[in-house]
């Protein structure tokens, strides 16, 4: 008998904004959201919520720097 294998789903780099920073932002994000349903802490909430909006401020930051250079 084996371990089973574990599959990891692996994302396409789809919009040209989407940055190695980002995606590990967000994968950050889904962690922490899914940590702080679980537990139903509120450390953990705060922890999660910190992290949307660093995501949401970091998302903001690469539209804005792509539609800058798209219009030179």
């Amino acid at each position: 008998m084996h371990a089973p294998i574990k599959s990891k789903y692996i994302r396409a780099n789809d919009k040209p904004y989407m940055q190695k920073s980002l995606r590990k932002a967000i994968m950050m994000r889904s962690r922490l959201k899914n940590k702080a349903n679980i537990t139903k802490n509120v450390a953990d909430m705060d922890k999660f919520k910190k992290q949307r909006n660093y995501c949401a401020k970091l998302s903001h930051v690469s539209r804005d720097i792509m539609r800058f250079l798209t219009q030179m």
